[in-house]
């Protein structure tokens, strides 16, 4: 690959090492043709394995997402839970309705 910068008046060509193997009449060595296809093949591996990585990034995100909304869940049934218990005090109705509170939300879908 050059460093030389075009003229801004000249088109810069889409496949310059296609253009650089030219031999006439439309015609380039078989070599380098298999060598531009291993590449091709190579580079859409790549992209094929990167999409996959991302489609796990995307998944591991969502569950994350879950889990912290699971976790403000439960944060919220306890801090329901403790104020109901200090604002009553611990007597055995208050202690029923704050395991009433923990047991609702232990049973929701997380």
């Amino acid at each position: 690959m050059s460093d030389h910068i075009p003229e801004a008046s000249k088109m810069v060509s889409e496949t310059p090492r296609t253009d650089a193997a030219h031999i006439g009449m439309g015609i380039v060595f078989r070599e380098f043709a298999q060598e531009l296809e291993r590449e091709l093949n190579a580079a859409n591996e790549r992209i094929n394995l990167l999409e996959a990585a991302n489609s796990d990034v995307a998944r591991i995100a969502a569950e994350r997402d879950r889990s912290h909304e699971r976790i403000k869940q439960l944060e919220s049934a306890i801090k329901r839970a403790s104020n109901r218990f200090f604002a009553d005090g611990s007597d055995g109705k208050v202690a029923a309705e704050m395991l009433t509170i923990m047991c609702g939300i232990a049973d929701e879908e997380p």
